[in-house]
Order: structure tokens, then sequence, then C-alpha cells
């Protein structure tokens, strides 16, 4: 993967910048809308990551 230094390094850095949280929404709205995914309950002993 090819990284400027203009790129957040992390989340929190790019949750300050507005073009990257309005990119995160707008990924989330297409994901959301085109039901690519179902939050499920983890299960006992289950570690998320």
């Amino acid at each position: 993967m090819f990284s400027t230094s203009e790129d957040p390094e992390t989340y929190e850095d790019a949750a300050k910048l507005k073009v990257w949280r309005e990119a995160m929404e707008s990924e989330i709205n297409s994901i959301e809308s085109n039901d690519t995914w179902e939050l499920t309950t983890l299960p006992q002993g289950a570690k998320a990551i």
C-alpha cells in the first residue's frame, strides 16, 4: 500500500479531518444500504478484532 505524508496514520487522526469523516460516513452508508453486513452477538469466549 502506498501512503503519502498527507494521509492520516490513525483513525483518530482521520476523524479530525472533515474530508476523511465524510469519506468514512459515505462508506458506512454504502455498506448499510447494500446490506453488506449485520450486527451479531459475539460468542462467549470469542475476542473481537
